[in-house]
């Protein structure tokens, strides 16, 4: 919209969260953060034609620009969710870490047979599926093509 508050327009058709935006500093491209296409992200969009460039910076919220160059800032939220394990039949028991990681892990599965379990998971780089014995701290992905072999235990 205009500065006097006229002329209010749409940007983008995008149906997704917009967290935080900024101009560039030629008053001609917004940038902006939003997870349209996966996780939280820049984008500049044209304020002429409403192209929508992704900028290739990932895990990226709230920019904030330079107004006398080219110069982006932006927060990189680092949360990390971990899984542990609870026997409820050993009273005070402690939890003990399931499969320790480097990135997420959310959504676990138990199998009440004590075959493998299943979690998802960031650890590689990006959410997937993976596998993890209870016996065992080493997950691995959930392979692509399902087999009995990714449901067999370690050493069997």
């Amino acid at each position: 919209m205009r500065a006097a508050g006229s002329g209010v327009r749409k940007l983008t058709h995008i149906s997704a969260r917009i967290r935080g935006y900024t101009w560039a500093s030629d008053n001609r491209t917004l940038i902006f953060s939003s997870d349209y296409k996966g996780p939280p992200a820049l984008y500049a969009v044209d304020v002429d034609g409403g192209h929508i460039q992704p900028l290739g910076i990932s895990p990226a919220q709230y920019p904030d620009a330079s107004r006398s160059g080219d110069v982006v800032v932006y927060e990189i939220t680092r949360t990390q969710d971990k899984l542990k394990l609870l026997s409820l039949v050993s009273s005070g028991a402690a939890p003990r870490m399931l499969a320790p990681s480097p990135g997420s892990d959310f959504i676990p599965v138990l199998s009440p047979s004590g075959a493998p379990g299943a979690s998802g998971s960031d650890r590689s780089g990006r959410p997937q599926p993976w596998l993890f014995h209870r016996s065992s701290a080493r997950p691995r992905p959930l392979p692509a093509r399902l087999d009995a072999a990714a449901f067999t235990a370690p050493g069997r």
